[in-house]
């Protein structure tokens, strides 16, 4: 009720996310305007971020044993990967570490599902 009617009479932009495990009635899910899924990165998206953030861009390739143990590693987002390197940022580490990271952030996901965004716009008449 206390939201829905916020809701209706907010007349700015609304950003909200909600866990997957989260189920909102239709109605609230309505009031929304835009609905985005966030989705985790792809196999390449995940090696081509590992090569940017550990190695800097410098180097050769990203190794095939760092390639395979990135591969199940398949609900990462671009946000654990800036988790990881806030935490790391003023140790001196190797890529297993970095792994190590990945791999405890992906394992925090395994319970839950993808994670969903809305947005509610202001009505026409309160655009800037």
């Amino acid at each position: 009720g206390a939201l829905r009617h916020g809701l209706d009479t907010f007349g700015g932009v609304l950003v909200a996310t909600a866990c997957a495990s989260f189920d909102p009635p239709p109605a609230l899910i309505r009031r929304f305007t835009y609905r985005l899924m966030l989705l985790p990165l792809t196999a390449s998206q995940r090696c081509t971020l590992f090569a940017r953030l550990v190695t800097h861009g410098v180097g050769e390739a990203v190794p095939r044993e760092v390639r395979q143990a990135l591969l199940p590693l398949d609900r990462l987002t671009p946000g654990d990967f800036f988790n990881v390197q806030a935490r790391l940022r003023h140790r001196q580490v190797d890529w297993r570490r970095w792994l190590s990271e990945l791999t405890s952030e992906h394992q925090a996901k395994a319970s839950t599902s993808l994670e969903s965004l809305g947005i509610a716009l202001p009505s026409s008449s309160q655009r800037c």
